[in-house]
């Protein structure tokens, strides 16, 4: 995911938002905030949310959210607050690529229904094709009858964006 998020980085301006339920990423010493105040603030349905977002976000090469304290705050957020979400981000920000880290996780079906792209990023090892298979077919379970969000897979190691 790293060499994905830095080639990405190098063409256009790109925050991840780490939603892993266990974070296994390296820390940074310039942190940021976590995806918990993310939802703070979306739940306080205030303006400027896009604003306070870049703020707590550590910048780097890419700019960052680190996870929430409880992954069980990311799947109660609905549908409704993701597109709040999504959208003060697109109108708010100047990210010209917005990633959700899902790490070994599952995409929330509430998001899921709010993307309009999705990368699904593996290694050429058979342990990941697996688990590439199993999300797919996990995700074809959540496609509506209105259409779905395309999904492609990329062998991130290439830093294919």
């Amino acid at each position: 995911m790293e060499n994905y998020l830095t080639a990405l980085a190098g063409r256009f301006k790109t925050l991840c938002i780490s939603l892993e339920p266990v974070y296994t990423g390296q820390r940074r010493e310039d942190e940021g905030g976590s995806f918990s105040e993310v939802i703070y603030f979306l739940k306080q349905k205030k303006n400027g949310l896009g604003s306070r977002i870049a703020m707590m976000a550590a910048a780097g090469v890419y700019d960052l959210i680190l996870p929430a304290a409880l992954f069980s705050e990311v799947m109660d957020l609905s549908q409704e607050e993701w597109e709040r979400l999504l959208e003060a981000l697109r109108e708010e920000t100047s990210y010209e690529r917005i990633v959700f880290d899902l790490g070994s996780g599952m995409v929330p079906a509430a998001l899921f229904g709010c993307l309009t792209q999705m990368k699904l990023l593996r290694r050429e090892d058979p342990w990941e094709m697996e688990i590439a298979g199993r999300m797919r077919q996990l995700l074809g379970r959540l496609e509506s009858p209105e259409g779905s969000c395309p999904v492609e897979e990329t062998d991130f190691a290439l830093g294919e964006s």
